[in-house]
């Protein structure tokens, strides 16, 4: 058995060493096998062939649009917006455009005015401040500022009222731009002298130069709040011009401030009257007449009340007590005998 078994060992050892010494011969040394080129070739020209299908036959995919946002739908919905709004100029450019001729020359007419108007004010505002001087703000009392003045050498009180004397006899003699320039020479000495800027305006409101007037007139109640005549003279002024309702509340105002002066009762009652406020026209004058005022232009205005009240009794009786004073011109005088001739005649035909 011993010489079985070391034959097969020797067997087995004999084929592990032909097999691990068994190799691979080249014919020729040195040379590589051409199935290895072939192999490297081929992978060299798979890799160009497939490069230039990626590149050339296969084209990318265009990129997907991104879904519309509410963002975007808000752009859009202004730009539809602002497309209508320029579409709406564009229309009324063109109509502007068509008008007729007249229009446009009535436009031109209509600026024409108001830069004349301008013009007046700036001219007025100009003449105001070159004829006033710049007033005091706060004028001192009466009996203080006149002590102060002498005393400073800078008003001569005594040489003003002089001077204000001779514009009143120039007024009343109706040589007014004399009596304009005395007024305004007080001025320069004393701006603040309230009869001289009442006078004034006055003047000027006869004049017509309503504009001028109440800035006087204005100029007073910045230092006197409670002068009367300012408030009347001014309620004229805004009458003159239509405003109806302020021009009552300057004439209350007036009679407030001084219930003893007539004017301010007798226009109230000439602006009742035009409103056909006739009974509370006549109330007015009855509460003056009863404090035992006399004045002719009053007995007219009462008179005239009570006329067109149908009372003529009382017109009767004031249209003679207006007579008798022996006021207004010949031609007014006659228009109210032939009225007064009027009303007793009938008041005779009624007794009858």
């Amino acid at each position: 058995m011993s010489i079985i078994l070391d034959a097969l060992k020797k067997a087995q050892q004999e084929r592990k060493q032909t097999t691990t010494k068994t190799t691979y011969t080249f014919k020729n040394p040195g040379q590589k096998p051409r199935w290895v080129v072939y192999g490297i070739l081929i992978v060299v020209v798979a890799s160009v062939v497939g490069y230039l299908y990626v590149k050339v036959i296969v084209k990318p995919e265009p990129p997907k649009a991104k879904p519309v946002t509410i963002e975007a739908k808000k752009i859009e919905a202004k730009v539809e917006s602002i497309e209508k709004k320029a579409e709406s100029a564009k229309t009324l450019i063109k109509t502007e455009m068509a008008k007729p001729k007249e229009e446009i020359k009535v436009a031109v007419q209509k600026t024409e005015v108001v830069k004349k108007e301008v013009v007046e004010k700036k001219i007025i505002a100009k003449r105001v401040k070159q004829k006033t001087p710049a007033p005091r703000k706060e004028p001192a009392p009466e009996g203080q500022r006149q002590d102060a003045g002498l005393k400073a050498g800078k008003v001569d009180e005594r040489k003003l009222d002089l001077i204000y004397n001779e514009a009143l006899k120039e007024t009343q003699m109706g040589r007014l731009n004399e009596a304009k320039r005395l007024y305004l020479s007080i001025l320069a000495e004393r701006p603040d002298h309230i009869e001289a800027l009442n006078n004034l305006g006055v003047i000027v409101t006869n004049e017509g130069n309503t504009k001028e007037a109440l800035f006087y007139f204005k100029k007073i109640l910045e230092y006197k709040r409670d002068y009367a005549k300012a408030y009347n003279n001014i309620g004229l002024i805004m009458m003159s011009e239509g405003d109806k309702k302020l021009a009552e509340e300057y004439f209350r105002k007036s009679i407030e401030l001084d219930a003893g002066s007539v004017e301010p009762y007798l226009n109230l009652s000439a602006h009742l009257r035009g409103e056909r406020r006739l009974q509370e026209a006549s109330r007015f004058l009855e509460a003056i007449l009863r404090k035992g005022i006399k004045n002719p232009a009053l007995y007219l205005s009462y008179a005239i009340s009570k006329d067109e009240l149908n009372q003529p009794t009382e017109a009767v009786r004031y249209y003679r007590a207006y007579l008798n004073e022996g006021s207004g011109t010949k031609e007014e005088r006659n228009k109210i005998t032939e009225r007064l001739r009027v009303l007793e005649e009938g008041q005779s035909t009624k007794n009858r």
